[in-house]
């Protein structure tokens, strides 16, 4: 958030259970206290991270990502077993269950990809 002081910024830390799934995700939301909303974003972290791991992006002045208007949404992926990672069990939006490329898809569209 574009803030000259952290303490522009509210801070919630909240948490939902999925009694259904036996799941508990958890979420920080920022909003701008003096600035009037009129943007969100909700980032999405990587395997393995958190919420907690993506915050201080947003809060801190020197990165200046987001507008003061906006308000920033931090969800933290539920913990599951991952099998490309042998079952270990971590926080993933999804389950993994291969990193090979699929076999329809030439070499070059993946480097296309991720380029």
């Amino acid at each position: 958030m574009v803030s000259n002081n952290s303490s522009d910024i509210d801070k919630s830390v909240q948490g939902h259970y999925n009694q259904e799934h036996n799941i508990r995700t958890d979420y920080i939301k920022l909003l701008p206290k003096d600035t009037e909303h009129k943007q969100t974003l909700i980032w999405l972290h990587g395997l393995g991270d958190s919420a907690h791991g993506f915050q201080d992006v947003f809060v801190d002045p020197r990165f200046n990502v987001v507008p003061s208007s906006c308000k920033v949404v931090l969800p933290t992926a539920p913990i599951r077993a991952v099998t490309c990672n042998g079952g270990m069990r971590m926080t993933s939006w999804y389950d993994i269950t291969s990193l090979d490329r699929p076999a329809s898809m030439p070499k070059d569209e993946m480097r296309a990809l991720m380029s």
